[in-house]
């Protein structure tokens, strides 16, 4: 039948737009009038298929037994992309994360976001997996690594350093730390992605043969909360650490860093690019970022 007969159809769009469902609607293009696609649109709404039989206009009419049909149809599907263009700033903006990310850094600023942005309905997908945008409805991505994704837009947004830093209670009473060799005298926390070893020959210094055992994560918000807890020293990513610095709820070792080997990227699709929520969003998000010291348009290279 025709959805649109349905009065409650922005209820029903709304109760399952939020999920990980693709709503979409098919019309006869009998009913549907701008302010009703603009009504759907706003619930959430995600596609729109038109149904024309054939482009040309009488074949298609004799089919459908309605004159005149062919022509409504057409301009159903330019109402449409109008208001699609219109309506660019507002509606869900699905956005896919680390949850390192996340956790330890945008959790605190996204309500910001939102005051200026209030149209949208944002939504974070917090994933270690790269999000494929192929198949999955997601407008843009954070990520972290050297760029340059096929078929995708990407931006470098912000660099960052890597140092040593432990919680507070567990620095007091420590000796004196002199090169960086000294940090593996003590207790450490361990990032299977940011070994210790390595660290140590970029700032100059001669790691081990064997590094000294320690609790390893493979997420780097784990590692963070691991030092932040007083498990031991923990190498963290400046960006990841910057509010647990700001607070007090770390401190760092030593005043040796190493330029990460990756760097944050804001990541979309040509389909969403031009979007105004989502440049909306780089917008915000570049301008935390540089909040905290993060401005990647600074960054000597």
């Amino acid at each position: 039948g025709e959805p649109l007969l349905r009065e409650d159809l922005e209820e029903v769009i709304s109760a399952l737009g939020p999920k990980e469902l693709f709503v979409s609607v098919v019309t006869n293009s009998s009913l549907p009038s701008r302010e009703r696609l603009r009504s759907v649109n706003a619930a959430g709404l995600d596609n729109v298929c038109v149904s024309i039989d054939s482009w040309n206009a009488e074949e298609h009419d004799e089919g459908r037994g309605w004159p005149g049909n062919r022509e409504q149809a057409v301009a159903t599907l330019e109402a449409g992309l109008a208001e699609v263009h219109e309506s660019g700033g507002g509606g869900l903006l699905e956005i896919s994360v680390l949850p390192s990310f996340a956790q330890c850094w945008l959790l605190a600023r996204i309500g910001r976001f939102s005051e200026i942005a209030p149209q949208c309905r944002l939504q974070i997908n917090a994933t270690q997996e790269l999000v494929d945008f192929r198949v999955r409805r997601m407008h843009a991505a954070v990520r972290y690594g050297r760029g340059g994704w096929r078929d995708l837009r990407s931006t470098r947004v912000a660099e960052e350093q890597t140092f040593a830093a432990c919680a507070p209670s567990f620095a007091r009473g420590l000796p004196e730390v002199r090169c960086p060799e000294d940090l593996l005298d003590l207790p450490l926390v361990h990032d299977r992605a940011l070994p210790w070893s390595e660290w140590i020959e970029a700032v100059g210094g001669t790691p081990p043969p064997a590094m000294p055992p320690g609790s390893t994560f493979d997420d780097s918000g784990l590692v963070i909360t691991a030092a932040r807890e007083g498990h031991g020293v923990a190498l963290v990513r400046g960006l990841l650490a910057h509010d647990d610095l700001a607070a007090g709820r770390l401190v760092r070792l030593g005043r040796w860093e190493a330029r990460a080997e990756y760097a944050y990227y804001f990541v979309r699709p040509e389909r969403s690019a031009r979007l105004e929520k989502v440049m909306a969003y780089e917008g915000w998000l570049r301008e935390e970022l540089a909040a905290c010291g993060f401005d990647s348009r600074k960054t000597k290279r």
